[in-house]
C-alpha cells in the first residue's frame, strides 16, 4: 500500500521520522501519556530507539506496532492548512492519496449539478474524520483489479448525480460496497480469478470466479436502514425508545432478499455447474440526515456475511 513505511528514525522525546512509499514524509509526536499498557516499553528510550520497520509498519521488539494507515492520515492532516492542499508535480496531495476516487470525481460532466457527489471534495478533506473514511473506502476499491475496477466504475457512474431525497447517495456508496464482494472472492475463497458480471435486462449475479477451475457465482445484498430509522435520524435529535431485537419487518426484507438473490443466482447460466454464494453487506450510514452531507458512510464499519445456496 501506499501507507507503507518505507524509512524511520527515533528521535528525542519519544519523536520518529517517518516516510512512506508515496514518498510522504513526516515528524510524530506519541505523547508520554499514552503509552501504557502494551506501548509501555516505549518509555524506555533505549527501546524506544530500537524501532525498525516490519512488512510496512513502524515495530519494535516484542510484536509491538502502529499502524501505518493512520500514522499516514495523522501527518496528512496535518499538512492540510486553510489553504488550498500541497501539490506534486502539479497533483494534489488529497489526489494522490485518492487516486480511485477522484477518477470517479472526474467523470462528473457537471460537477457543479445540485445533485452531484464530490462537492467541495477537497474542503471535505481537511476535516481528519471524513478524510480517515475516504482511505478506508480508497483501501478497498484498491483492492480490485484494473478489470474489475473498470467496470464497477462504469456501474457506480449513474449515480454520481443521483441522490434521493431521504437517502443521500447511499445507492451509490451500495455499489461501491461490492468491492468487499470482489474481495471476498478473491482474499477468502481463493479464486484465482474474479470478475463483474455486465448487468443486463435478465437479472444476473455481480460477481464470478474461478477456485482451482471450479466456478463460483457471488452475488451481493445490501441491508440498509428502515425507512422509519431514516425519518428518526433526519427529525429532530431526541430521547427514543430502541429494541434490543431485530423486527420482524428487518426479517421479512432479508428474506426477500435472499430470495431475490437466489434466483439470480439460478437463473444465470442454468444447467451449468457453479457453487453460489451470496454476500450480505450493511449499509453504511454517513450522518444523520445524509440526503443532504456529502461526507462519506464509514468504511470500516460495514458488518458482512455470507452463505451458500
Amino acid at each position: 500500500m501506499y501507507w507503507d513505511v518505507v524509512e524511520v528514525k527515533a528521535g528525542p522525546d519519544y519523536q520518529l521520522f517517518v516516510r512512506f512509499k508515496d514518498g510522504l514524509a513526516g515528524r510524530l509526536q506519541l505523547p508520554r501519556e499514552k503509552l501504557t499498557g502494551v506501548l509501555a516499553p516505549l518509555l524506555d528510550v533505549q527501546f524506544f530507539e530500537q524501532v525498525f520497520i516490519d512488512n510496512g509498519a513502524v515495530s519494535w521488539p516484542g510484536e509491538i506496532d502502529l499502524a501505518p494507515d493512520a500514522m499516514y492520515a495523522q501527518i496528512t492532516g496535518r499538512l492540510q492548512g486553510p489553504q488550498q492542499p500541497p501539490e506534486t508535480n502539479g497533483e494534489s496531495v488529497f489526489r494522490r492519496q485518492l487516486r480511485k476516487l477522484y477518477e470517479l470525481k472526474d467523470l462528473l460532466v457537471d460537477p457543479s449539478h445540485s445533485d452531484a457527489y464530490f462537492q467541495q471534495f477537497e474542503e471535505l478533506l481537511k476535516d481528519p474524520i471524513p478524510f480517515q473514511n475516504f482511505l478506508l473506502w480508497e483501501k478497498e476499491l484498491e483492492s480490485l483489479d484494473s478489470v474489475a475496477w473498470e467496470s464497477l466504475k462504469a456501474k457506480a457512474a449513474p449515480y454520481l448525480v443521483c441522490r434521493d431525497p431521504k437517502r443521500g447517495w447511499q445507492q451509490l456508496f451500495d455499489v461501491l460496497g461490492e468491492a468487499s464482494a470482489y474481495s471476498y472472492l478473491k482474499e477468502l475463497v481463493g479464486c484465482s480469478k474474479a470478475w463483474y458480471i455486465p448487468e443486463s435486462d435478465n437479472q444476473t449475479p455481480d460477481l464470478e470466479g474461478l477456485q482451482d477451475g471450479r466456478r463460483i457465482l457471488c452475488e451481493a445484498k445490501t441491508i440498509n436502514i428502515s425507512d422509519d430509522e431514516v425519518r428518526a435520524r433526519r427529525g429532530p435529535t431526541t430521547v427514543r425508545a430502541v429494541d434490543n431485537q431485530l423486527s420482524e419487518g428487518f426479517f421479512r426484507k432479508l428474506d426477500s432478499d435472499i430470495e431475490k438473490a437466489k434466483r439470480q443466482l439460478q437463473s444465470y447460466a442454468p444447467g451449468t455447474a457453479a457453487q453460489h454464494l451470496g454476500r450480505l453487506l450493511q449499509g453504511r450510514i454517513s450522518s444523520p440526515d445524509q440526503s443532504t452531507s456529502n461526507e462519506p458512510p464509514s468504511g470500516n464499519q460495514s458488518y458482512r456475511t455470507h452463505r451458500s445456496f
